[in-house]
């Protein structure tokens, strides 16, 4: 007798692994693809040579694409406002020698750029705080970065964008005369070729 039911335990054990093992396996459906992500691209032979300078004309010779751009000196008193700004100074990012391999170009302030905010407010060094903003072509729109303009078309193997550095208060507070001295900020830029 003991030896028959020790039988039928072990058979109502080996049933009950095998609905468990059955009931792992049925679970799995629950990974079933429900789609599929294509990603496509291409890189282009581009020979384009990018170069800055400091005004509006796009520059279409030299290979110096590092540029400093120093904004007038004010008094403190022109930005005292929060939001106020001052001394717009343009500067332009040009390519040139493109051939025919591109047909647009864009110019792009890398997310990096962590010292800028998405509303092109940019936080200064030496003085230190949020004193200074780059703006688009227009003089009123901010630069946002990791977001390029439209694409300016290339004709003639070459094209550019130009931009405005502001002196900006965008500390949210009213200035006084202890905020003066020295500021100074960095981008990276990165230019786009379609």
């Amino acid at each position: 007798m003991r030896i028959s039911s020790y039988r039928r335990f072990s058979l109502r054990a080996a049933l009950g692994m095998g609905a468990f093992s059955a009931a792992l396996l049925c679970g799995g459906t629950a990974f079933a693809s429900d789609g599929t992500i294509t990603i496509n691209g291409t890189i282009k032979a581009t020979t384009c040579a990018v170069t800055a300078q400091l005004g509006t004309t796009i520059p279409t010779t030299g290979s110096t694409p590092n540029l400093t751009v120093t904004l007038p000196t004010i008094s403190w008193q022109s930005i005292s406002a929060p939001n106020a700004w001052s001394g717009n100074t343009p500067f332009s990012i040009g390519v040139y020698g493109c051939g025919t391999s591109a047909n647009t170009m864009t110019v792009n302030f890398d997310t990096a750029n962590t010292n800028m905010s998405a509303a092109g407010v940019l936080t200064t060094t030496g003085l230190v705080g949020k004193y200074m903003r780059l703006l688009n072509a227009d003089q009123t729109t901010a630069v946002v970065p990791g977001t390029p303009l439209a694409g300016t078309p290339i004709s003639s193997g070459g094209a550019g964008q130009t931009f405005y550095a502001q002196w900006y208060n965008g500390t949210g507070a009213t200035l006084t005369s202890s905020n003066v001295g020295n500021a100074s900020a960095s981008l990276v830029y990165t230019v786009n070729y379609t």
